[in-house]
């Protein structure tokens, strides 16, 4: 809903207005009466919130494997440009609204600090509507975790040889077994290149990600290297 821009009209809590030309009144009359009334619209912050939050969860990850793997896709375009226009700002004033808020969690998620991300985005006041805000707190703040883990070992589990499961356990306040359950599974989807040794309690990492000096100019290779004529004349043609 929220990458189609028109979130209210969806939710029939808002009628769209046309760009160009006025609209048909036939037409108004019945997108007026598929309202539905007042008292039972959604809080659009609400779910500006909620949207954000979770894309926070999953892009951040994201963006630091990124650095490594430079075909990974967007998952949400709308909290890509949020991030843009973010970083376009020449002065980081503190957070005043949701996206504010999430900018600013974003910011510490990537730089492995979870705390400040987990206080910025429970400071959120919208909050305050959301039923069992207890509980829900409680399961952002344990994912916010485990997923600042994964965000730190794809940022920079390729500068260790070992990393003792014990350390990760305590720098992210999480259970041995949550992060072990955590780095099985980036092992198993192939995120992280690495073996466990529960005996030792050490994750054994291999070096086979380029670093990030390395993907820069591989990158930079491939864009400089001379077109085969061949191509250059299909091209031609097709032109």
């Amino acid at each position: 809903m929220f990458t189609s821009g028109k979130i209210k009209e969806l939710l029939a809590q808002g009628i769209m207005n046309p760009r160009y030309g006025e609209k048909d009144p036939e037409q108004e009359k019945l997108e007026r009466q598929r309202q539905i009334p007042f008292h039972m619209h959604i809080n659009y912050d609400l779910l500006e919130a909620v949207y954000y939050t979770s894309a926070m969860i999953q892009e951040v990850p994201n963006l630091a494997s990124e650095t490594y793997d430079p075909r990974k896709r967007p998952i949400s375009k709308p909290f890509r440009r949020l991030l843009e226009i973010h970083k376009q700002q020449l002065f980081s004033a503190p957070p005043e609204n949701t996206r504010d808020h999430i900018a600013h969690a974003t910011k510490a998620m990537l730089a492995g600090d979870w705390r400040k991300c987990k206080e910025t985005i429970f400071a959120i006041k919208i909050w305050d509507l959301m039923q069992d805000k207890d509980k829900i707190f409680e399961m952002l703040g344990r994912k916010i975790q485990e997923e600042s883990l994964r965000t730190y070992m794809l940022a920079y589990g390729n500068l260790y040889d070992n990393v003792s499961l014990d350390q990760l356990a305590s720098s992210f306040e999480l259970t041995p077994a949550a992060v072990q359950s955590v780095l099985s599974r980036m092992i198993f989807t192939e995120e992280l290149h690495a073996s466990l040794d529960p005996v030792a309690g050490v994750v054994l990492v291999q070096r086979t990600d380029p670093s990030r000096l390395r993907a820069l100019a591989m990158q930079y290779a491939d864009k400089v290297r001379p077109r085969a004529p061949g191509r250059a004349r299909v091209r031609a043609r097709s032109r």
